[in-house]
């Protein structure tokens, strides 16, 4: 019944190939949300990974790949690394957008942390080792998960 839905669905939307409902989501999107609808309607056409395991895996390929990144390659392999993320996200049921939303302020929260931290002990952010300002980051990761 699903199958068929879709069909309707392109039919009537003049979506003869799979490849036109992917390049129908609109690229004025946000990248991530792009992402993931792009993903979901190419698993709607069977290109898809089985189990999560595999698109794990092709994170650590695609950071592997990250690595090895010429000036000229690291946009594309970047991008390709950040496509595989939006896909495990898309395994786990979870909106990627929402989810670096709540990452970046959550890293925003503990930068404040350290940020206070270093300046009651009278220590300048910008001349501090990053050995040392890591050692006030754990120290306010750790408060925080109390």
């Amino acid at each position: 019944a699903l199958d068929r839905w879709e069909a309707v669905k392109r039919s009537t939307k003049n979506q003869e190939t799979f490849t036109q409902t992917l390049e129908s989501v609109p690229k004025a999107f946000p990248a991530l949300m792009r992402a993931q609808k792009v993903q979901k309607r190419a698993a709607k056409a069977g290109f898809d990974w089985s189990e999560m395991s595999g698109a794990l895996e092709k994170v650590k390929e695609e950071a592997d790949e990250l690595l090895w990144a010429t000036e000229k390659t690291a946009v594309e392999e970047l991008g390709d690394l950040l496509f595989s993320v939006v896909n495990v996200s898309r395994f786990l049921g979870i909106d990627s957008e929402l989810a670096l939303q709540k990452a970046t302020d959550k890293f925003t929260s503990r930068f404040a942390g350290v940020e206070a931290l270093a300046t009651q002990r009278g220590l300048d952010m910008k001349t501090a080792s990053l050995a040392e300002l890591d050692a006030l980051w754990d120290e306010v990761k750790q408060r925080n998960s109390r």
